[in-house]
C-alpha cells in the first residue's frame, strides 16, 4: 500500500492462492484504512501470517467483511510505536490459526499505543487452534499500552482457548467488555482467561470492566461483583 492517506478497500473478493500473498499490508506510511464488505479468505496457508496487517497510523476499520480461514491470524495491530486504532465491526470471523503448528488469533496488537473498539461481530471456529480477541501488545518483557477500548454485542462461538484477553497493566483508562453472549462448551477458558495479567470478571482492577455479559448454554449473567455506580451503553 503506498503512502495515500484514508484509502478505502471495499466490494472485494480475496483468496490467498499459489503466490501466498498477504491479501490486506498496510505500510507504516499509511493512515486511516478501512476495509469494508469483502470476503478475505486465507485458504489455511501457513506462510500468510495475517489476513490483514496495519503497520501504518490513524484508524484500522473493518466493517460487513467476512475473513475465513486464516492459516494464522486475522488482523494484526503492528504500528512500531506510532498512536493507532482498530475499528472491528459487524463481521463475520471464521477459522483462525487453521496451518499445522500455527497459534493464530483473531485479533493480535503488538507495542501500542492503541485504542480498540471490537463490537457485533459474530465467530465461528472448527479446527485449527486459535485464541478470540486478544489484546496483548507486550512485546517479550517491553510493555505495551492500550490508551482505552471495548468489546462490546458481539456473539463469540466455537473451539478457542478464549474469546478474550487483554493485558491489564496496558490499560491506561479503561477497557470494557460487555453485552456479549458466547458459548463455552468448546473452550478451555470461556470468555476471558481471567486473573490479574490477561482481564476476567473480578480481577482487581478498575480499568478492567465486565458487564452483561451472557452465557448462551446457562443464561448466566457473567460481569464484575461491583458493578454500581458503572453507567454503560
Amino acid at each position: 500500500m503506498s503512502k495515500e492517506d484514508d484509502t478505502k478497500i471495499q466490494n472485494c473478493n480475496f483468496f490467498v492462492g499459489a503466490h501466498r500473498n498477504q491479501p490486506i499490508l498496510a505500510a507504516p506510511s499509511s493512515s486511516n484504512v478501512t476495509v469494508a464488505n469483502c470476503t478475505i479468505d486465507g485458504h489455511n496457508d501457513p506462510n500468510v501470517s495475517g489476513l490483514i496487517e496495519h503497520r501504518g497510523s490513524g484508524t484500522l476499520t473493518v466493517q460487513y467483511c467476512w475473513l475465513k480461514n486464516a492459516g494464522g491470524d486475522m488482523v494484526q495491530m503492528h504500528n512500531g510505536g506510532r498512536e493507532a486504532g482498530l475499528v472491528l465491526q459487524y463481521n463475520l470471523i471464521q477459522n483462525a490459526g487453521m496451518a499445522p503448528g500455527a497459534h493464530g488469533d483473531y485479533t493480535e496488537f503488538i507495542d501500542g499505543p492503541f485504542t480498540v473498539r471490537i463490537e457485533y461481530n459474530t465467530t465461528a471456529q472448527s479446527g485449527g487452534a486459535s485464541q478470540g480477541f486478544m489484546v496483548e501488545p507486550d512485546i517479550g518483557s517491553n510493555p505495551g499500552r492500550i490508551i482505552s477500548g471495548e468489546i462490546g454485542n458481539n456473539t463469540f462461538t466455537g473451539a478457542v482457548n478464549a474469546f478474550t484477553g487483554v493485558t491489564v497493566a496496558d490499560i491506561v483508562n479503561t477497557f470494557i467488555v460487555r453485552d456479549n453472549y458466547y458459548d463455552p462448551s468448546r473452550t478451555s477458558s470461556g470468555l476471558a482467561f481471567g486473573g490479574p495479567i490477561r482481564g476476567g470478571p473480578n480481577d482487581n482492577s478498575a480499568k478492567s470492566i465486565y458487564l452483561r455479559n451472557v452465557n448462551m448454554l446457562t443464561g448466566a449473567i457473567v460481569q464484575d461483583v461491583k458493578t454500581s455506580g458503572i453507567s454503560r451503553r
